[in-house]
């Protein structure tokens, strides 16, 4: 299932992939992608949506090379979840069963692999931990 919402922007060069082994394997995974409006995506990025993939409203997939998977050996988790108004930073990697909130920047070349609570986070590292909170990448302020 694929559902793009008004005003995303997608660069060039992105690979959005589903294995046709996943078939096999029915409900097991999902096969969704959700991108909501006013996203934003830059060039150079690979998307595994084997499992279900969604980056919210406003969300900004930012530079090039980063990674996002959704499905592993063994991995039950087959989802990674973005929320609304988050900026990602160049080569960052979200593994299966990442989760991060609404409000949240992910430094560059971070390592996502577990679920994140709460709004206005910045986060990184590898694996990536909270550097700060109530940080409001917009503006660059604390």
């Amino acid at each position: 299932m694929l559902e793009i919402g008004d005003g995303v922007k997608i660069g060039d060069q992105n690979r959005f992939v589903c294995g046709f082994w996943t078939l096999e394997y029915g409900e097991q995974y999902a096969r969704r992608l959700t991108i909501g409006e006013n996203a934003l995506i830059t060039s150079s990025h690979y998307f595994d949506v084997c499992g279900s993939l969604e980056i919210g409203a406003g969300s900004w997939v930012a530079g090039i090379g980063s990674q996002f998977w959704t499905h592993g050996a063994g991995i039950a988790r087959r989802y990674v979840r973005i929320g609304k108004d988050c900026y990602l930073g160049s080569a960052v990697l979200f593994g299966p069963g990442a989760v991060i909130e609404d409000g949240v920047m992910v430094a560059l070349g971070s390592v996502v692999t577990r679920k994140f609570v709460g709004n206005r986070l910045l986060i990184g590292g590898a694996p990536a931990s909270v550097v700060m909170s109530r940080y409001d990448w917009k503006s660059r302020q604390g």
